[in-house]
């Protein structure tokens, strides 16, 4: 009997073949960083929102080809830049936003508005900004998108302006799609501005922060499989893990404390002064 050959994986045989394609540059800096400091990758993944195997892949595959090009003349003359600016307006700010991403599927040049999730249920994306004291303003939504992360961006402003008012505040952020039009959320001040990172910027990551919120997710999770398991009379199982989720990321944010956003701080600066000689980083 003639044995039956495959077909190719794509519709178009011409069409390249992309490994993880759906991880963002960031990211894949992100995950050859950790595991260049021999970090924690699983967890790096969980929080991430990426498949640890995915993860294990980039970093055995990409980790040359990223460590290359963040270290290129023209991103390492960026850094610098960003470093001076550090230097002298940074330390009066230190505010910053950070959002992880979901990506979905769609029809070919149509956009990826739903997100496809495993069995398990939906999940929720954490938007949250902090300073070098703590995390300013947190929420919880279905989705991340530019509309969403500029209402979160002006609501960040209202709560700094009333907290402080007529003070500067810078707020950074990445090239993550979602902040591709930051520049017109509605800020409360004219002192208030925003500033996007250099493309390989090794400043302001939290994701150690944010590694600790996610240990603390789980683990609020574990200590409670009665609540995971038992869906209340009256809502379906749909509406209680949303609900669940939140709860768990409300308690497991109390436990970022000021320790941890001072040395997320303390973090951003250690880098300043090889990227002021244009070193490698």
């Amino acid at each position: 009997m003639a044995g039956h050959k495959r077909g190719p994986r794509f519709k178009d045989p011409d069409e390249p073949r992309r490994q993880n394609s759906r991880v963002s540059v960031l990211d894949r800096a992100r995950i050859v960083d950790v595991y260049r400091r021999g970090g924690d990758l699983k967890q790096l993944a969980q929080a991430l929102g990426i498949n640890i195997k995915t993860a294990r892949s980039i970093a055995a595959t990409d980790r040359q080809t990223l460590l290359r090009d963040r270290n290129r003349d023209d991103v390492k003359h960026s850094h610098k830049l960003y470093a001076q600016w550090l230097q002298s307006d940074g330390p009066r700010t230190n505010y910053n936003t950070w959002c992880s991403r979901n990506f979905g599927r769609a029809a070919k040049g149509q956009p990826a508005v739903h997100t496809t999730t495993t069995t398990r249920g939906a999940n929720l994306d954490i938007m949250a900004c902090m300073s070098a004291n703590s995390v300013i303003h947190w929420t919880a939504v279905d989705r991340v998108h530019w509309a969403v992360f500029n209402d979160f961006l002006s609501d960040v402003s209202a709560r700094v302006e009333s907290e402080e008012p007529n003070t500067e505040a810078v707020f950074i952020f990445d090239g993550a799609p979602a902040h591709a039009r930051a520049e017109q959320a509605a800020l409360a001040n004219s002192m208030h501005s925003v500033k996007r990172l250099p493309a390989y910027s090794s400043f302001f990551n939290p994701i150690e922060v944010f590694l600790k919120f996610n240990a603390h997710v789980m683990a609020y999770l574990s200590e409670r499989p009665d609540l995971v398991l038992a869906t209340p009379q009256g809502m379906t199982k749909k509406e209680h893990r949303p609900s669940l989720l939140l709860d768990a990321a409300w308690h497991s944010m109390q436990q970022i404390q000021h320790v941890d956003c001072a040395a997320f701080d303390q973090n951003n600066f250690s880098f300043v002064p090889a990227a002021l000689r244009e070193d490698d980083l």
